[in-house]
């Protein structure tokens, strides 16, 4: 599983997305719960993935980037 999360800071509007190393769109949020900021949390097969991440509609200021992978106890 991965969990991506952008986090505004100032006047911003982070938008994320995933695509899988075929440039499939495997996740898409933008403004997740009753803020701007974005999550995806999806469920991945192992290999490479892109993680997206842009100002949606001309916000400005910074936006932290946060990535979490959870593997499977063995």
């Amino acid at each position: 599983m991965l969990v991506v999360e952008a986090i505004a800071n100032g006047n911003s509007d982070p938008w994320l997305v995933v695509y899988d190393d075929l440039g499939r769109q495997v996740g898409q949020n933008d403004d997740y719960g009753d803020g701007l900021d974005s999550l995806i949390a999806v469920r991945l097969q192992a290999g490479t993935y892109i993680i997206g991440v842009r100002q949606y509609d001309g916000g400005q200021g910074f936006i932290r980037l946060l990535a979490e992978r959870y593997v499977r106890a063995q």
